[in-house]
């Protein structure tokens, strides 16, 4: 692993550093005064303050404030990032183009860049299957939401099986779908058609869909706005201990083995 810090003294400097290693392909992290603005499938704005910004060796660009595990703003690939010094700012523009948008970052103060070349070759494994998960939720309802009470595991419906049916404290049918890495577009719109399925024959009821899943992508979450369902983040490494904790005559090589099958 290799790090170097630069600390710029001006803003065209700072244009030099960051250029340098997006044309070397390292991860650079940028600490600075910025206003973001966001062009796409939807708009938004984050008025001036202090972020951290991250751009990693496939051009993902994060946006962090100090506050919060999440990034505010992110573009998960992009096909090209310009640098421009305008009236006393340093613009960067992240473009992509499958679907356009463009994540505009405005830099009227640059404190540190660092600069990091690192050798990640590992690989990940998760010990725990959907099955698991889902069984585990079913057990624990609340830890998906506190008064939510399971009523059927793999429903059939005429699309397929409902992971979790439940309802909620006010009685309302909740319709959970589960999965154990990112979930994805094609999550949201199995979720929705489970949806549709049930209100068939109960057009009556208040239904809510909820994705569950340890993270979802960005487009995911829009649509998931768009559609009006709700989406709960679970942490897989919290279920996989307490249930190693509960399976004690188990050893990890279990779990391994489970994974590369």
């Amino acid at each position: 692993m290799k790090v170097i810090h630069y600390n710029p003294s001006s803003l065209e400097e700072a244009v030099k550093i960051i250029r340098d290693a997006l044309t070397s392909k390292k991860l650079m992290v940028i600490y600075g005064c910025c206003t973001i603005i966001y062009e796409g499938r939807g708009a938004s704005r984050l008025t001036q303050g202090d972020r951290l910004v991250i751009v990693k060796r496939d051009g993902s660009v994060l946006v962090h404030r100090p506050f919060g595990y999440s990034p505010v703003n992110w573009q998960p690939e992009t096909t090209d990032i310009s640098l421009s010094v305008e009236n006393g700012e340093l613009v960067m523009k992240a473009l992509r183009l499958t679907p356009r948008e463009i994540l505009e970052i405005r830099f009227t103060k640059i404190y540190t860049i660092t600069h990091a070349i690192l050798d990640d070759r590992g690989e990940f494994i998760e010990y725990l299957s959907e099955e698991e998960i889902r069984d585990y939720l079913s057990k624990n309802p609340s830890t998906i939401e506190e008064g939510l009470i399971t009523i059927d595991v793999e429903k059939r419906v005429e699309p397929g099986f409902i992971d979790l049916y439940c309802r909620d404290r006010n009685g309302n049918v909740v319709i959970i779908e589960i999965k154990r890495t990112t979930a994805s577009k094609d999550a949201v719109l199995q979720l929705k058609r489970y949806i549709d399925a049930v209100k068939k024959y109960m057009p009556r009821e208040r239904i809510r869909g909820i994705i569950v899943a340890p993270s979802i992508s960005k487009s995911a979450l829009e649509l998931t706005e768009k559609l009006k369902l709700e989406y709960k983040r679970i942490d897989i490494s919290q279920i996989y201990k307490v249930l190693r904790s509960r399976q004690r005559g188990k050893s990890l090589l279990h779990y391994i083995g489970k994974a590369k099958s």
